[in-house]
């Protein structure tokens, strides 16, 4: 994926890139990833330029560490819907193709506990020893009293850490859920990152929301994992 400097990720897949349903895939990216250097922009989690002296001079090490690979895979269709074996098939790529350590998962539906999709997430847990983080959604924005506890799948099963957004002071975003699933809160409001317009121009644009915050968790997960890369995601 091309990033608004003209520099790109290590690696990536990205199967619609001028689709205006991908746009929320480049924002959470240019958070986890984005590289400085055109001095309007951001600079993400996970700082890979040759600017920071433990970037490893832009090729994706820390320390002389693991390298770091992005893999950017679609679950939903152009009208922005996708059923539960999508979402799956999405993630089952991001394990199988990738190898993933971290997966983030900015997506779900609300009040749909599915015995058979919670498996494959503790499966990905226990077996794969995968860290999904997930969006514990924003189901305020919707009327529905903003108390926050409705649940959202799969942010809220076991094998899943469940992430809600919250301001600059702290305070849970007017949107974001905050149930007893909930295990973290990072920054989900106002959030500028890159963006890609529905007709292909790259640029930046801001989020409000926990897929923006489950991103900070994400890359900050496989941050720190990078310095200690003998740690399981049990750990």
């Amino acid at each position: 994926m091309v990033l608004p400097n003209g520099d790109t990720l290590p690696w990536s897949i990205d199967r619609h890139p001028t689709n205006p349903v991908h746009s929320h895939g480049t924002i959470l990216l240019g958070i986890v990833a984005a590289l400085p250097g055109n001095d309007i922009g951001v600079r993400g989690v996970l700082d890979l330029s040759s600017e920071n002296p433990e970037g490893g001079g832009g090729d994706g090490n820390i320390d002389g560490g693991r390298r770091f690979r992005f893999m950017h895979t679609r679950a939903l269709k152009d009208d922005r819907t996708a059923s539960q074996s999508q979402m799956i098939d999405a993630v089952n790529q991001c394990v199988e193709y990738g190898n993933a350590d971290v997966i983030i998962v900015a997506m779900g539906c609300v009040d749909c506990p599915s015995d058979a999709v919670r498996d494959f997430f503790q499966r990905a847990y226990d077996d794969a020893g995968v860290l999904v983080v997930g969006a514990a959604g924003n189901q305020g924005y919707e009327g529905e009293g903003d108390d926050g506890q409705r649940y959202m799948y799969p942010a809220s099963y076991p094998g899943v850490i469940s992430v809600a957004a919250v301001d600059e002071e702290g305070r849970r975003t007017d949107g974001s859920n905050a149930n007893d699933a909930v295990e973290l809160a990072a920054h989900g409001d106002d959030v500028l990152s890159t963006f890609v317009s529905p007709q292909g121009e790259l640029g930046y644009a801001r989020m409000k929301g926990t897929s923006a915050a489950t991103a900070y968790v994400g890359a900050a997960a496989a941050l720190l994992w990078s310095y200690h890369p003998t740690c399981t995601n049990v750990q």
